[in-house]
């Protein structure tokens, strides 16, 4: 097993936050903190130039538990979901190039290249209850079919919003959706969404399984996806929705994702 080392300014960090903590406590709590090149405040500890390979391990150990132990400024990854409103996140999935052919994906030294294309998944709670978001996006410029690609998928996307509403089957929902992909050449999938609440994957499915009537109020993670393009890449698109009296809500609408992302 590889030993990790946490720079020092990360644990800098940490005693300072139990420092803060201790304020509240009895002057016997006063903990010593060791001398260094670094003081316990923010304009010292910018100076501090994180190691690039601690920088990739955001993905592993860090992306679990810094992020709520040590809220800072700069690349932190999930800084997003807290300043919408979430408490904590659960997981987070990296899927890269030629990674993002495989569903779920553990961190590498790999690193990005100009035309890849990158998956990121990543599932917040609020109160107990989940949600499970994706986003694909090309690094730089889109590569060959990746367009065309995407724009099957979000016609897709469109075709499960205006389908589902209170009352609706759920095994009918997906063989619409299988119609819809031989319609555009595309390879079907073993199921296009799921309730999602208290748990990450709860009934009913949008899939070959028991059919069940959709009813107001559920929400559903819905995934219109491709992980075998035959081009070396694979695409996601998940949103969260919510059934309502009449129709459907997208509630992930942070962004408009009818065309494919680009990221400089």
């Amino acid at each position: 097993m590889r030993s990790v080392f946490v720079p020092a300014a990360f644990l800098l960090l940490l005693v300072q936050s139990g420092l803060a903590f201790a304020a509240d406590k009895p002057a016997t709590m006063k903990l010593p903190v060791a001398s260094g090149p670094f003081k316990p405040t923010m304009d010292s500890l910018k100076q501090y130039q994180c190691p690039e390979w601690f920088r990739d391990a955001k993905f592993g150990i860090w992306a679990h538990w810094g992020p709520q132990a040590v809220p800072m400024d700069g690349d932190w990854y999930a800084r997003g979901i807290y300043e919408q409103g979430a408490e904590y996140f659960k997981l987070m999935i990296v899927a890269t190039g030629e990674r993002s052919v495989f569903p779920n994906v553990g961190p590498t030294d790999r690193v990005l290249k100009h035309g890849d294309v990158c998956r990121v998944e990543i599932f917040p709670m609020i109160a107990g209850y989940h949600a499970g978001v994706c986003r694909t996006a090309a690094i730089g410029a889109a590569p060959p079919q990746a367009e065309r690609i995407w724009a099957n998928l979000t016609a897709c996307k469109h075709l499960l919003l205006d389908v589902i509403k209170p009352g609706a089957s759920s095994r009918k929902i997906y063989d619409l959706y299988l119609e819809k992909l031989a319609a555009l050449d595309l390879p079907p999938i073993s199921f296009v969404g799921h309730g999602i609440g208290l748990h990450l994957h709860e009934d009913p499915y949008l899939g070959p399984t028991e059919d069940q009537p959709l009813e107001a109020g559920m929400v559903l993670g819905v995934e219109p996806l491709i992980y075998e393009t035959g081009f070396g890449f694979g695409m996601q698109n998940k949103d969260m929705i919510l059934v309502t009296q009449s129709g459907c809500e997208l509630l992930s609408d942070y962004l408009d994702t009818d065309a494919l992302l680009i990221v400089s």
